[in-house]
């Protein structure tokens, strides 16, 4: 979990039920909170829509990688079972209420805990699944990593809905062999990298472990990263020294890691403006804020 970008709303009593966004995203969001308000009053048995004006304040722009209908959904449900003083579980809420966690439970996990966070699949043939996908380990990020965040600026399209669906029913993931590589990355690598401090072989996993992640989508995406724009803008941080590198998502947007904030500001300051845009935050190792 990141810092920035922000995803903040705001809820307080009305005449009746509204939505309004004051961000720059172009996306459905009034559509999507209205979803979810009527999955909370069917839930609890109410026979309207709650009289409230809920205000999306921050949020990252949509379909770009980084989680953002996720983190939408999730503090939108929080704040509707906090308003109304309810108790749920984290998953049901998840579930029943925000309509997430389907086929990740990572950035669920990652609402009400924050840091780095390793998921387990869930085992289809279990008798009994959990709700959603357990986490089989987490870590706090060392506070003077940081991580900065491109986009490029020639990127248009953008993957979700139908689009995403098709694509997960084309890709074949089957490929015990590789699920079995980024597993040992995982757990041999990465994670005892980040529990111990130890950036370089953190940096080193991290990149590893995306690229081989990638290759599972080859085939819908063209290679490791989806398509040339991304190809190119990681070639090139990886030509200017950056470490750490990966896609996130199906991108656009792509991230590469630094071991404090002189070295990240010193690489962003070196990126061609015309490439793509960039910004530098900090991984997030609290939960969410209800005040």
């Amino acid at each position: 979990m990141i810092d920035a970008p922000q995803t903040s709303v705001s809820l307080m009593s009305a005449d009746r039920f509204s939505c309004a966004d004051e961000t720059a995203s172009n996306g459905d969001t009034a559509d999507r909170v209205t979803q979810i308000a009527q999955r909370f009053a069917n839930v609890y048995g109410m026979r309207d829509l709650p009289n409230l004006e809920i205000t999306i304040r921050h949020r990252p722009p949509a379909h770009s990688g980084l989680g953002s209908g996720t983190q939408l959904a999730m503090a939108v449900s929080q704040s509707l079972a906090k308003f109304f003083g309810k108790t749920i579980s984290d998953a049901e809420l998840a579930k029943e209420i925000a309509g997430r966690g389907e086929r990740s439970a990572v950035g669920i996990h990652g609402f009400f805990q924050g840091g780095l966070l390793f998921e387990n699949s869930t085992d289809d043939s279990a008798e009994q699944k959990p709700a959603i996908n357990p986490i089989a380990s987490r870590y706090d990020v060392p506070t003077n990593w940081r991580v900065a965040i491109f986009r490029p600026r020639d990127w248009i399209a953008t993957v979700s809905g139908d689009s995403e669906k098709e694509r997960f029913v084309r890709t074949q993931t089957n490929s015990q062999s590789l699920l079995s590589r980024l597993i040992t990355i995982a757990e041999q690598d990465l994670l005892p990298a980040v529990a111990a401090g130890d950036f370089n072989a953190f940096a080193d996993a991290v990149q590893r472990f995306n690229r081989e992640s990638g290759l599972l989508f080859e085939g819908v995406q063209g290679g490791p990263y989806n398509g040339p724009i991304i190809t190119s803008l990681v070639e090139t941080l990886a030509s200017l020294g950056a470490v750490g590198i990966g896609q996130s998502s199906w991108g656009p947007s792509v991230f590469c890691w630094f071991e404090n904030e002189t070295e990240a500001r010193a690489l962003l300051n070196r990126v061609p403006n015309e490439l793509a845009d960039g910004f530098i935050t900090t991984a997030r190792n609290t939960p969410h804020q209800v005040n």
